[in-house]
C-alpha cells in the first residue's frame, strides 16, 4: 500500500465567483489554469485550508 497523500482543492476561485453572482458570467471573462490547486504544498495550503486534526496538515511539524 502507498504511503503518500495527495491534496485537492475541489472548487476554485471561478466556482465561487459563479456561485456569488448567479452564475451571471461577464462575456469577457477569461478562464485561465492555476495548478495551486492540484497537489499544492502542504507548508503553502495550510494557511488557507487549516484542518481541525493536525495529523492532516501534511506537515513534519504540526501547526497548533
Amino acid at each position: 500500500m502507498f504511503e503518500t497523500v495527495a491534496v485537492f482543492e475541489g472548487s476554485s476561485p471561478i466556482d465561487r465567483y459563479l456561485q456569488s453572482n448567479d452564475s451571471n458570467v461577464p462575456e469577457n471573462m477569461v478562464y485561465e489554469y492555476d495548478d495551486f490547486y492540484f497537489c499544492p504544498d502542504p507548508e503553502y495550503f495550510v494557511y488557507s485550508h487549516f484542518p481541525e486534526d493536525p495529523k492532516w496538515q501534511l506537515l513534519k511539524q504540526p501547526l497548533r
